[in-house]
């Protein structure tokens, strides 16, 4: 996975678990689960419509370092679900 806030640097992600339709959780993260990142991707029924929600959780003994160091991503979050909304609406 590449993000606009690393341009230069990829993420390894796995699939790691899949409830289709509903949800679908991405892991990745350092070696020995010294540094664990799961993010997990919801869709749910919303009036005639449908919503896709998103939570990333970070887990092992060097989660509160790392998780410090990180910029905010929120941006780049909602940027990512605006390219899925777009893409589903036929945009």
């Amino acid at each position: 996975m590449w993000s606009p806030v690393a341009p230069g640097r990829a993420f390894a992600r796995r699939v790691g678990e899949v409830e289709a339709p509903r949800q679908m959780v991405w892991r990745g993260g350092m070696p020995l689960g010294l540094f664990t990142g799961r993010r997990t991707l919801c869709l749910s029924p919303a009036g005639a419509g449908t919503e896709l929600s998103m939570r990333e959780t970070f887990s092992g003994p060097l989660a509160p370092m790392n998780v410090r160091k990180m910029p905010d991503l929120s941006a780049a979050f909602a940027q990512l679900l605006g390219a899925v909304k777009r893409e589903v609406e036929g945009g």
